[in-house]
C-alpha cells in the first residue's frame, strides 16, 4: 500500500518471538530517517533478546534512552 511511517513504537508481545516478529515485520514500513523504538528493555528479558537478536542481524546498535525504553538508530 506504500505506507511509510516516520515513528514505529513497539510494545505488545513481551516475548523475545514475538517482539521479535513485531519487528521485522514493522521495520521494512519504516521511512528513511525513521525510527523504530519501545519500552521495557531492562524490565522484560524477551524484549531485551528481541532487540539484541534483531539489532546482531541488521548490524546496528540500540539505544537505551532512559531506564526502560529503546530505539534504534533512524534507518
Amino acid at each position: 500500500a506504500g505506507i511509510q511511517a516516520q515513528l514505529i513504537y513497539i510494545d505488545a508481545d513481551h516475548t523475545r518471538n514475538g517482539c521479535l516478529a513485531d519487528m521485522i515485520a514493522y521495520y521494512p514500513l519504516l521511512a528513511p530517517g525513521g525510527i523504530m523504538f519501545g519500552d521495557d528493555y531492562t524490565e522484560e528479558k524477551g524484549v531485551n533478546e528481541a532487540v539484541k537478536a534483531f539489532c546482531m542481524a541488521h548490524r546496528i546498535r540500540p539505544e537505551v534512552t532512559t531506564y526502560y525504553h529503546w530505539q534504534l538508530p533512524p534507518k
